[in-house]
This record gives C-alpha cells, structure tokens and sequence, in this order.
C-alpha cells in the first residue's frame, strides 16, 4: 500500500527513484470546450504514454459546464447549501473524466478513470473551499503499473467521513500538484490556450514572447498578479516540494513552453514579464476624526481580522491623513467578487469604525513589473512612472517589493500602460523566439 502523504506540512520530501518518466498532466476547462478537445488531450497524454512514461492526468470539467450547473443551481435556490452545491459540481468533473477515459481507449491505450475519491484524494470538511490534506494514491498507482493511464478529477476531494468537497478556486492546479506530490512526479505539465508564461498577454502585446525559464518565485508573482496560468497556492506548493512544472501549448506538443523550477530565469536582477489584472476594485473608508485617534485604527484592525477569517485577500493597502480636514483614508484594492461582502463588513463595524464614508471604484487596473532584484533598483520605479506620464496616465496606488513593482490607474488606460512598459524595459530577457 502507498502510504498517504499529508500537504498541512511546509515541505513534503521528494524521492525520484521510478524505473521510468513519472508525468502527471493538467488539463483545465479553458482548454476542454468540447469533444474535440477531450480527444485532443487524449492524443497528448498518449503521446507522452508512448515516450515511456507513465501518466496521470487531471482533468476539469469541460467548458462551461460548471457555470452553467451553478447558475441552475441558482435558479432552483437562490442560497444554495454549501453541501449539496459540491454534491451537483463534482458531477461536472466525473463527466469530463469518463470522457476522456473513453477518448483514450478509443485512440487504443488502457485507460482508467477516477474521482477525486476514488483517487483517495482526501480535503479538510469545508465545502466550497476545502483545502487538500492527504493523497492516498494506492489505486492510481496500481492504474500505472498495469501500464493504463490514470484520469482524475480535479477541484474535488472527499473527507474523511466521505463527504464530497470541492477545492475552490484554482482547485485543478493543486490537484494537479498534489497528485504530482505524491506520486513522486518528475514534472506537472499544465496545458493552456499560449505558448507557455509571457514576457505579457500577447493578446495585449502582440509582439510578447514565451520565457523559456522562470523560477518559482516569479511565477508565484506572476500568479498573484493577474496571470492565469497557475493559481498561487499551486505554484507553492510546487515550490515547497521542488515539482518542477511547465506551462505548454494544447495545439502544439513539440513546444516545451515554459519550465518552471528553483532556477532563476536571469543570472542579473531584471524585469521579466509584466502583468496585468483586471479583476480587483479599489475601496476607499474615509473617516472624519471625531473622537480618539486610536479608534479608526482599532475599526481598521477589526476589518482587516474579519476579512482574513473569510479569506478575502488585499492587494495594495494604503493609509492617508489629511493636513486640510480631521480626516483619515484607508484605500486598498479587493477583488471585485468579493466587493458586497467587505461592504456587509464594514456596515457591521461602522459604529467601531465612527461610521465612515466608503467609495468603490471597480474601474482600475493594476500593473506589475515581475523579475528579481527589482527592490534595490529604484530605477525601475522611476522609469515606469516617466513612461506613464509622458502619456498623461495617472497613477493613484503604487507598491513594491524585491519581485514587484504595482502600480494602480484607470482601467481605460490599463492596457496601453502594459505595452509603454514593456517596451520601456526592452522585454523579453532569456525568451524564446
């Protein structure tokens, strides 16, 4: 038997003693909208099969299909209960791993299909969120050894009394990495809709080119930054266990994309891709200053606390006293998805906040310079300030640290802002062509 591995541990030591190629294969919903691309990843986890490996992919519901499945879910309950909304989910991953399953053995290569059950992948009891806490791979390792491939489904889990879970967000790529985790992987390869992680969206820079290298470190940036190759909590997790992963093409396996693992893309502190996220909006508590000084700071604290017991994350935070007027400003940018409930937040701490004024402007974007060493260079600062204001942009919210430079401006200058800084750094460094 296989013992399961725990992930509530920093760093799950990694043995690499298999007789042969141990892949594990992501594949995501963006990149599965129909049969023909159910039998598409099945030709490439075929091909890998046939380069000596043993494979094991991780699949995503196909397309849309979630969506659609919650919006019905929706229409049948406005407030559906947690449970039974995991129970309707996994059944849009079952379906795209029976299919693909099928897509193999038709192609003529022993398949065999699993949920995240079955695969003994095992959550903590939380539903809709529920993070990973061991895999027992004992079945998907028998699967390999009778020479079949091993076809999961991600974004799901089971706990221990054999409630159905899902992951959350992002929930594929760590099970991807998990699994990769415990079945002692070489590598976790994701497949996407580019060529691999950008110097930026080539749907914004057409003339971007694919990084041939990137260290886990900038990937993790990247990921919190507005690209969607990989979720954060993946990318750390790989990066805790050493499993190298590589971002590659769907519609072209010949090209390696891009490997990321502990080596630094550049040997010299330098940009490397600038990113962009569209997704936050920025609030604003103004309060005027009508009793202690510490109290806005206590409202502040109580907020900040309320919203990490809910896992609602920040981006820039920034805190002004104003000289002209008894007041204080916290700005910070959230993601737009979560905008109602930090609202809901703050009514419910108003009296501790002394009732302050809020403002919320969805209409923002946020641009970040990744690469290493970029907090001892003020350069950079200055240089992305002077290419924005020779355009007239203006900047409201800026951020740094040794990985990033942020700056906050108006959504309808977003994406000619990405294209005057890449151009400003001479982007790409180590690309390929």
């Amino acid at each position: 038997m296989v013992p399961a591995r725990s992930f509530d541990r920093p760093h799950i030591p990694i043995k690499r003693a298999t007789t042969m190629g141990r892949l594990v294969q992501k594949f995501g919903s963006h990149v599965l909208p129909d049969v023909e691309s159910i039998r598409k990843a099945a030709e490439i986890a075929i091909r890998a099969a046939e380069e000596g490996n043993e494979v094991a992919a991780v699949i995503s519901s196909m397309g849309k299909t979630s969506a659609q499945l919650r919006a019905v879910a929706e229409m049948v309950a406005p407030n559906p209960n947690p449970r039974d909304m995991d129970m309707l989910l996994t059944t849009a991953e079952q379906a795209s791993v029976a299919l693909m399953s099928m897509a193999i053995q038709a192609l003529g290569w022993p398949a065999r299909s699993f949920t995240a059950a079955q695969a003994g992948i095992v959550t903590e009891n939380r539903h809709g969120d529920a993070p990973i806490k061991e895999i027992d791979c004992e079945e998907i390792e028998n699967s390999l050894a009778r020479g079949e491939i091993a076809v999961i489904g991600g974004f799901q889990g089971v706990t221990d009394s054999k409630e159905l879970t899902t992951v959350g967000d992002g929930g594929v790529d760590a099970s991807a990495i998990a699994l990769a985790c415990s079945l002692e992987a070489e590598r976790c390869d994701i497949f996407c809709d580019t060529s691999g992680v950008c110097t930026a969206d080539p749907r914004v820079v057409p003339k971007a080119k694919v990084l041939a290298s990137i260290s886990y470190e900038e990937m993790l940036e990247l990921s919190f930054s507005g690209l969607h190759h990989l979720h954060p909590e993946a990318v750390e997790l790989a990066m805790d266990n050493l499993v190298p992963i590589r971002i590659r093409p769907i519609n072209n396996y010949e090209h390696l994309g891009t490997i990321i693992t502990q080596k630094q893309s550049s040997s010299e502190s330098s940009p490397c891709s600038v990113a962009l996220d569209e997704e936050h909006a920025a609030m604003t508590i103004k309060i005027y200053n009508t009793g202690p000084e510490e109290r806005p700071l206590e409202g502040f604290t109580s907020l900040f606390a309320r919203m990490d017991e809910l896992a609602i994350n920040t981006g820039m935070v920034m805190l002004l006293t104003h000289e002209d007027e008894p007041a204080q400003e916290l700005s910070f940018t959230v993601d737009k998805r979560h905008v109602p409930r930090v609202r809901s937040i703050i009514d419910s701490l108003a009296a501790v906040i002394d009732h302050p004024i809020v403002r919320v402007d969805p209409q923002i974007a946020t641009i970040s310079i990744i690469g290493r060493g970029l907090g001892a260079r003020p350069e950079v600062v200055s240089n992305v300030f002077e290419v924005l204001e020779r355009s007239s942009i203006p900047v409201t919210m800026v951020s740094t640290s040794d990985l990033r430079v942020s700056v906050v401006l108006p959504a309808l200058h977003a994406r000619n802002a990405v294209r005057l800084v890449h151009a400003r750094f001479q982007l790409p460094f180590e690309a390929l062509d």
